[in-house]
């Protein structure tokens, strides 16, 4: 009944065929029943009382209404706007006086973003590239804290590298080394009075715990102390608390760069939320179409939208969103300060590109699952030599159930049949025998391009190790695009016969 409904208020008749003839009610609709080739078929005719509510409308609906009342235009491809300043009255209220400040096509853009991250009433701020949007969150939550995943060691645990995309590591050891040196040039006694966070109104907080230099802190330290069955009960953690305090940020990439690893955004949004911490969301690997984190609970939800969202590979861009009007206000003034503000053509490449984020996701997602098994099913394989040693996606099912602790955490694949509805990015990675095979195999390849960058509608293949070195020397992340999965999957095979 809620597709329906959906339609309905959009003030256009709609015919249904069916077997069995029609429950459908309403108040406001009228119905007209008769018989066309021995099916029955419905006519849903909406009163004129209805009215259109963006509320009511589906994700591929916002991604094409949702900026129009931003501007009164004519135009039905919205226009351009070039101009870096702008004729003044005497009243200079409405704020279009400069284009870093403002523009109508960036407020038409981040007008789409907010809808499609889950609410109009949300404030997406948009930026020069991923990696400026995570800079200037980061500068503008100054954290004492920021608890991140690490990457696995050979026995299972922790190393002392941060895991997930490699820039947002060097914004974080940038910031931090910043903080530090001018803690250095402070006196002590001096550094409580120093604000170090600002709350959801944009107030200043004041609490320091200890000193004010910036940590990286190991996620699995909540992990190892907090039970998910505490958690999802909604029992008290303060006594498990060990060092996550208000101002502390629980940094989340997920899916996790390059891996793919998916992280349960609710368990931690649960815990930070008890302790006044802040939860950030780098969902760049699913775009809204696949995962909305601002839904799910958490306070930022974070991309690179040169990624999936503008998946062309033809425009820079990240942006942030929140549901604070203060935080949302903070992050555009330090944009501005800091002149990371997104220029007017990529601003209108984007806006273009989300108009069919859903149907491009979609398919990039769904291929990306037919090559993930494809792959899967090639290890110890003698038909590609043996060459595939493991695959990384989080919608393959588990060879074997998950064992049974007393602190049980879900499997990737369970979070993204809770997180992301089941559907897996469109992305994977597989990791192959040897070092030289990895280190080739990319240019082998015919159809699939040898780049690093994903989420475009071409598919690329990237040796991530030459990047970053915490990542397994033998493994290849997969960007999937619009190519035929059969296509895809004879130019892997050939390619890996060749090694």
């Amino acid at each position: 009944m809620s597709f329906f409904k959906k339609f309905i208020k959009r003030g256009d008749a709609i015919t249904v065929e069916h077997d069995q003839p029609s429950t459908l009610t309403s108040n406001n609709t009228s119905y007209e029943h008769h018989q066309q080739n021995g099916h029955q078929k419905t006519t849903l005719i909406p009163t004129a009382s209805h009215s259109v509510s963006e509320a009511d409308f589906s994700f591929s609906t916002l991604a094409i209404c949702s900026d129009r009342k931003v501007e009164k235009v004519s135009d039905i491809a919205p226009p351009i706007h070039l101009s870096t300043t702008y004729s003044m009255d005497s009243d200079v209220s409405d704020g279009m006086i400069y284009s870093r400040v403002h523009n109508k096509t960036r407020s038409r853009l981040e007008a789409v973003i907010a809808n499609l991250e889950g609410s109009n009433d949300f404030k997406s701020v948009t930026f020069s590239s991923g990696q400026a949007a995570t800079s200037t969150l980061l500068f503008t939550l100054r954290p004492k804290r920021i608890f991140k995943r690490m990457v696995e060691n050979s026995e299972g645990g922790s190393s002392e590298d941060e895991a997930g995309y490699a820039g947002t590591k060097d914004s974080m050891a940038t910031l931090r080394a910043f903080a530090n040196f001018y803690c250095g040039l402070v006196k002590k006694e001096l550094l409580p009075k120093i604000p170090i966070t600002m709350d959801e109104e944009g107030k200043k907080v004041d609490e320091i715990i200890e000193d004010h230099v910036m940590k990286v802190v190991d996620l699995r330290k909540i992990e190892e102390e907090v039970d998910m069955e505490q958690v999802m009960q909604k029992q008290d953690l303060s006594s498990n608390s060990k060092g996550l305090y208000k101002g502390d940020v629980i940094w989340l990439e997920t899916p996790l760069n390059p891996t793919c690893d998916l992280t349960d955004i609710e368990y931690y949004v649960k815990i930070a939320h008890q302790m006044g911490a802040l939860v950030v969301v780098d969902s760049t690997f699913a775009s809204p179409a696949l995962q909305q984190p601002l839904m799910i609970g958490a306070d930022f939800a974070l991309h690179s939208t040169t990624k999936f969202m503008g998946g062309h590979s033809d425009c820079l861009g990240g942006c942030v969103t929140t549901k604070s009007n203060g935080y949302a206000s903070s992050l555009k003034s330090n944009r501005s300060i800091l002149g990371c503000v997104m220029g007017n053509l990529e601003a209108y490449l984007l806006l273009r590109s989300l108009r069919t984020l859903q149907v491009r996701v979609l398919h990039q997602s769904q291929t990306a699952e037919v090559v993930a098994k494809w792959l899967q099913s090639q290890i110890g394989n003698e038909e590609t030599n043996m060459q595939v040693i493991r695959v990384h996606y989080p919608n393959l099912e588990p060879f074997s159930e998950q064992d049974t602790t007393e602190k049980k955490k879900l499997s990737n694949y369970e979070i993204c049949q809770k997180q992301m509805n089941g559907k897996g990015p469109g992305i994977l990675s597989f990791e192959l025998k040897t070092v030289e095979g990895s280190r080739t195999l990319p240019t082998l390849l015919e159809i699939i391009e040898h780049a690093t960058s994903l989420g475009g509608v071409e598919s690329c293949i990237d040796y991530r190790h030459q990047w970053d070195k915490s990542t397994s020397s033998t493994l290849l992340r997969l960007s999937i695009g619009l190519e035929s999965p059969k296509d895809l999957i004879a130019d892997l095979k050939t390619a890996l016969l060749k090694l």
